[in-house]
């Protein structure tokens, strides 16, 4: 899938959560290299139902790809400065790829602890049955 059509599938994913336009906006500006992270958090602080970030739009290449791309990397830049790596981390325990994910973190300063801190909410926001 080409960037620009995960960028248009991650606005349906948002609208279908009902995310405020804005931050729809500022989201897909950002994903596309048009906007800032400041923007996006923004609108995120300006939207009073952000709680949780829900990264069930969130795909990244399969686990044995050696790298991330630059839309991945965005989207991670997204979820650490909105304080929502907890959700993501959640999600790619289904998805992966963790390893790519966890190196990407290391080279933007996040360390081991904060790493496992983030893991321990993602156990806190899994749902048991």
């Amino acid at each position: 899938m080409e960037d620009t059509e995960r960028i248009a599938t991650i606005e349906g994913h948002c609208r279908a959560a009902r995310y405020p336009e804005a931050l729809i906006t500022a989201v897909a500006s950002y994903l596309s290299g048009q906007g800032t992270l400041a923007e996006v958090q923004e609108a995120w602080q300006a939207n009073t139902n952000n709680k949780n970030l829900y990264p069930l739009f969130v795909t990244f290449p399969h686990q044995d790809s050696p790298s991330l791309g630059i839309l991945d990397q965005r989207l991670i830049d997204i979820f650490l400065t909105l304080d929502q790596m907890s959700a993501l981390l959640q999600r790619l325990w289904w998805v992966g790829p963790f390893e790519q994910v966890r190196a990407y973190l290391f080279s933007k300063g996040v360390d081991e602890e904060c790493l496992l801190d983030y893991a321990l909410g993602a156990v806190k926001l899994y749902p048991y049955y």
